[in-house]
């Protein structure tokens, strides 16, 4: 029985947590809170398909270069017979990194060549720029 009793005065508990009246907030006086909020937003929408091959691209600069780093340290570290054929993996790494990273330049120019700017202003209809 006294499990059941237990339980039901847990229950009310969390039903009625607090029967107490609430307070008033004491920062209320003391603290003030500003709010700027701009004229007007500017969103640059881009391809999202080009955005996902720039991606790719700097993905795979990224990892090359990592590889040519690793292989220039071997080459620092490596005893004068292996350079030879660390030399060439740097420098195939190294010929890959650069064409990816051309790559995604290109991917990247094209990005902001084709880019669209949209302009809102607050509490209005968006509208675009040429259109004002």
């Amino acid at each position: 029985m006294n499990t059941t009793e237990s339980s039901a005065s847990s229950q009310d508990l969390v039903a009625h947590p607090s029967k107490k009246p609430p307070t008033s907030n004491p920062f209320a006086q003391s603290a003030s809170i500003t709010l700027s909020v701009p004229d007007s937003v500017e969103v640059k929408l881009v391809d999202a398909s080009a955005l996902g091959d720039y991606e790719v691209w700097i993905f795979l600069t990224s990892i090359l270069s990592s590889a040519v780093t690793g292989f220039l340290v071997a080459i620092v570290q490596a005893a004068e017979s292996d350079r030879s054929r660390y030399v060439a993996i740097t420098f195939v790494f190294g010929l890959l990194a650069l064409v990816c990273g051309c790559m995604a330049f290109n991917k990247r120019h094209k990005l902001t060549s084709k880019a669209r700017r949209v302009r809102f202003s607050i509490g209005d209809p968006m509208s675009d720029d040429g259109s004002a």
